[in-house]
């Protein structure tokens, strides 16, 4: 860990998420690719209704940057396929702005909420399966549309339920996301059991509800991850990943169409 950690909201580091009588937290995994400013708040919001801890978590992987010190180095342009020189001092600089952009919007919008959270740099790409070990939820903003959570934040929400603990939690989400206004549609994914009451219950307090029942597979799942019905936030029990192959994974939740994905333990 960097040691240019930061504490907020009183200043307490908190103990791991998995530790005896610790703060449950959500991270927020970013990298070079940033994240927009409403999936921040969403994740602020969500943290404050369900009194959970947030972690931000700032990779700089200095093995692109090492990698961008070769000789004949170039990138293409995703949006453009243009091909340009990758200059190592360039991205280093970038990198090292962008953290210290992150770390402020941390600050201003956990600390608006006294929301209890820290905010990290890390040198190296840290593998979904650690994160995920580490934290009670870890957030991975979708990037094939970026722009997209500001139009609507948390909205429409869609969650995969296994029936397990890590459901039970995804689901206490939904529920405080939709008590609180904020979340007007619901889409439950169902590969398990879900609770009788609950579609009507979320109905009762004003969400529309979209019921999907699936057979619990990877394939399944990895699909609603990266497509299926749109959201602006899908809500994953962690026992729904586990196996999967671990780029597979990476890859799913950063082409996800939806605004994030937030993995539950």
């Amino acid at each position: 860990m960097n040691p240019e950690a930061r504490n907020g909201a009183g200043g307490e580091r908190p103990e791991s998420a998995n530790g005896e009588g610790a703060t449950p937290e959500i991270c927020i995994a970013v990298d070079i690719r940033g994240i927009s400013r409403a999936s921040i708040e969403a994740m602020v919001v969500l943290a404050e209704r369900i009194q959970w801890g947030l972690v931000g978590l700032f990779v700089e992987d200095l093995l692109l940057q090492q990698v961008a010190e070769l000789p004949f180095t170039t990138e293409v342009v995703r949006s453009t396929g243009e091909e340009r020189d990758l200059h190592a001092p360039h991205l280093r600089q970038h990198s090292q702005q962008l953290a210290r952009a992150l770390r402020g919007l941390f600050d201003e919008c956990a600390l608006a909420r006294q929301v209890r959270y820290r905010f990290e740099v890390r040198e190296q790409r840290v593998p979904v399966s650690v994160l995920v070990e580490q934290a009670s939820g870890l957030y991975l903003p979708g990037k094939r549309q970026p722009g997209r959570p500001g139009r609507s934040g948390v909205r429409r929400v869609k969650v995969l339920n296994d029936g397990g603990a890590g459901a039970h939690r995804a689901l206490d989400m939904v529920r405080a996301l939709v008590e609180a206004g904020l979340c007007r549609e619901v889409i439950l994914v169902n590969m398990g059991l879900l609770p009788a009451r609950l579609p009507g219950e979320l109905s009762a307090r004003g969400a529309r509800v979209q019921l999907l029942n699936e057979h619990r597979e990877q394939s399944q799942v990895l699909r609603h991850i990266v497509d299926g019905p749109e959201a602006d936030l899908v809500l994953v029990p962690r026992p729904l990943v586990r196996g999967i192959d671990e780029r597979v994974l990476q890859a799913a939740c950063d082409n996800s169409a939806s605004g994030g994905t937030l993995l539950v333990s």
